[in-house]
């Protein structure tokens, strides 16, 4: 299964529990599963962390900032 496989499935989920959070707003465990099929959508979109970088990460000030 590919990352796009898996991002289009994580999508297709939180859309389902978004429906179902919508139809009762009291169900929190619909807004948390859809929270977290959200996120597990935009992880599967973005490539794999790159941990092999040699030597200290230097930030600039804007960047600093946003993290």
């Amino acid at each position: 299964m590919t990352a796009q496989d898996k991002a289009v499935q994580a999508l297709e989920r939180a859309g389902e529990m978004m429906r179902l959070c919508l139809a009762d707003p009291s169900d929190f465990r619909a807004d948390l599963a859809a929270r977290t099929f959200a996120h597990d959508a935009r992880r599967a979109t973005r490539p794999e962390p790159r941990h092999d970088r040699p030597g200290p990460v230097i930030r600039t000030r804007g960047q600093a900032a946003s993290c």
